[in-house]
């Protein structure tokens, strides 16, 4: 399981959760780049660190639109 830690803040209109974890942004050999996270049996790849990372997420978020 990935090192999650949560906190709540306070905001204007209430309470909000805030989740800090760790995605691992890793340079393939070809040149292109991967971002993982320990546990989670998705990936995403892209040209450049910030495209893997976008790809990651956007695979999260459509994992947790299913939930």
């Amino acid at each position: 399981m990935p090192e999650h830690r949560s906190t709540a803040v306070s905001t204007s209109s209430g309470q909000s959760r805030r989740h800090l974890t760790t995605v691992i942004l890793e340079e393939l050999r070809d040149g292109r780049w991967r971002a993982t996270q320990t546990g989670v049996d998705v990936d995403g790849v892209g040209d450049s660190a910030a495209e893997a990372a976008t790809e990651y997420c956007a695979k999260i978020a459509a994992s947790n639109d299913g939930e």
